[in-house]
């Protein structure tokens, strides 16, 4: 969350979606809920209906990418990903 509000909270170019991997979607919102997430929330069992699916490259969660508004990767690994999107956030507001 740290990152988030000082890097990327209200950014324009970068969003962050949550992919919700809990078995019950209740557990995976009550999760958002409790890590204050302002975000949108794909919950399990709309991943496959959402495309989110085809993004997860590994069995571990959490699990971070970025993906551009095409859909392409940009930097498939979690730090990388986190140091890229706040590279791209930081573009878009000149610093």
């Amino acid at each position: 969350m740290e990152t988030y509000d000082k890097h990327l909270k209200g950014n324009k170019k970068v969003a962050l979606i949550h992919v919700s991997y809990d078995r019950k979607d209740s557990e995976g919102e009550k999760w958002a809920v409790k890590e204050r997430m302002t975000w949108p929330t794909i919950q399990g069992s709309n991943r496959e209906a959402s495309g989110a699916e085809q993004f997860s490259n590994s069995d571990y969660i959490p699990e971070y990418q970025l993906i551009d508004a095409t859909g392409k990767v940009v930097a498939p690994e979690g730090k990388e990903a986190i140091a890229k999107a706040v590279e791209l956030a930081a573009a878009e507001d000149g610093n």
